[in-house]
């Protein structure tokens, strides 16, 4: 199609060049891993076991899945955390050809930062058939918008839905004249779903320090990311002259089954912890990352003939190393 786009799937190593050292790191002889665009908090996939041995670990098939880099990349080492596997002996890749997995990472960054992309506004068209004169079409027109709110409703064994809110700056009237060249648009190249009872991965709610686990056994999930985004008046000028944007609020609301009070006991202690979740389909996947949060309000649920639920508000923190409040890094190939 016209909108096509050529997108990296990640890197494949020379046999026995990409190995893991004896603290679960990537290390490589020939390869730079400086030259390969990663960011610190950004998610890869070790090992492609679905493409041949030849691509995974063979010696610690287990060496395998999701893992965030941690800290300064050098030119033969990526540090990991929040590793889909237990770290264990070294594992030297001898004659196999390993694949790293990646795509590309959006985050919160500040205005001075070298990569701050400054907030785009959009278009709408709004398409309602039968609401004009004589049962013809009618349409409407939103402009100057800003993305005031992203929701994703995680709920279990059904498909996660997405709700944005915007704020714009001007909408027409409805009306017969479509806009020209809006019948152009290009169609979403990946338009394919995300089922929350086989495409979740890697759910979990780990204490921050030692990565232990506080859950991974929920029942739903809320992510909700707000910029607050509110009207620009001034004299002279009728309606909206520009977007303010607020304070940059992410938040999560989780309901887990009550396995054991640990999540009680983090939010009483003000317990720093780390949240992230995988999504995959067959057009690739994303995995979101909240480095730092904290347990709120937690409120237990005793049902009759059923497990005790425990729910809770989980506010993104920054995270004081890295300034991440939240990253979201997708894969346009997943085994």
């Amino acid at each position: 199609p016209a909108n096509a786009i050529l997108r990296v799937a990640g890197v494949q190593g020379a046999a026995g060049d990409i190995q893991i050292d004896g603290n679960g790191d990537l290390i490589s002889t020939v390869l730079d891993f400086t030259t390969l665009g990663l960011n610190d908090g950004q998610g890869i996939l070790v090992g492609d076991p679905t493409s041949g041995a030849a691509f995974a670990f063979a010696v610690h098939p287990e060496y395998q899945g999701l893992a965030y880099i941690k800290g300064p990349i050098t030119a033969n080492k990526i540090p990991l955390k929040m590793r889909s596997w237990t770290v264990g002996a070294a594992d030297t890749g001898a004659g196999q050809t390993i694949r790293l997995l990646f795509t590309c990472m959006a985050m919160n960054l500040p205005l001075t930062d070298a990569n701050y992309l400054k907030a785009p506004t959009s278009a709408i068209e709004v398409s309602e058939p039968g609401a004009g004169a004589a049962g013809a079409v009618d349409y409407t027109y939103g402009g100057g918008l800003g993305l005031d709110s992203i929701e994703l409703d995680i709920p279990v064994e059904g498909k996660v839905g997405v709700t944005l809110g915007f704020v714009g700056m001007t909408m027409s009237d409805p009306g017969a004249a479509r806009a020209v060249n809006a019948d152009q648009a290009y169609e979403p190249l990946l338009a394919g779903i995300f089922s929350t009872a086989a495409k979740l991965k890697n759910l979990r709610l780990l204490k921050q320090t030692d990565e232990s686990s506080l859950s991974a056994d929920m029942n739903s999930c809320k992510v909700t990311i707000k910029n607050n985004i509110t009207p620009r008046k001034q004299l002279g000028t009728s309606g909206a002259a520009g977007l303010l944007y607020g304070e940059y609020a992410p938040m999560l609301n989780i309901d887990a089954y009550l396995l054991s009070n640990d999540m009680v006991r983090a939010a009483n202690a003000n317990t720093d912890c780390t949240f992230d979740f995988l999504l995959t389909n067959a057009d690739g996947g994303v995995a979101w990352l909240f480095p730092m949060v904290k347990l709120r309000k937690p409120k237990k649920t005793y049902a009759a003939h059923t497990s005790v639920m425990v729910a809770n508000e989980i506010p993104a923190n920054r995270d004081p190393t890295t300034g991440m409040l939240y990253a979201m890094s997708q894969f346009a190939y997943v085994p």
